[in-house]
């Protein structure tokens, strides 16, 4: 793909792979879980939550990936701009003449 034409940083072989080892993460967050708990019953239901709530997480990035690449271009650079869609850039963006 020409430069010209990546608008999107996960529009890119390494934005793939990236997002690829986020569900990777969640397939081993939810097995480690599962093992977890087949050995210690006494925390069973923060187990429970603690996959949950680290999966959605981690499931987040592709989502928001897939919606991004089902839009077109101009959309996408007019919407977003130069901001990442994650909440790790919300401290660097919070003064007004830093992003």
């Amino acid at each position: 793909m020409p430069q010209d034409q990546v608008v999107y940083l996960y529009h890119t072989g390494p934005g793939y792979l990236l997002c690829m080892m986020r569900v990777v993460g969640v397939a081993w967050v939810v097995y480690s879980t599962y093992v977890t708990l087949l050995k210690f019953e006494t925390k069973r239901r923060f187990f429970k939550r603690f996959a949950f709530i680290f999966s959605a997480w981690l499931l987040g990035l592709p989502f928001i990936v897939l919606i991004a690449l089902s839009t077109p271009s101009w959309v996408r650079a007019k919407v977003s701009g130069k901001r990442h869609p994650s909440l790790l850039s919300f401290p660097a963006c919070s003064t007004r003449n830093s992003c």
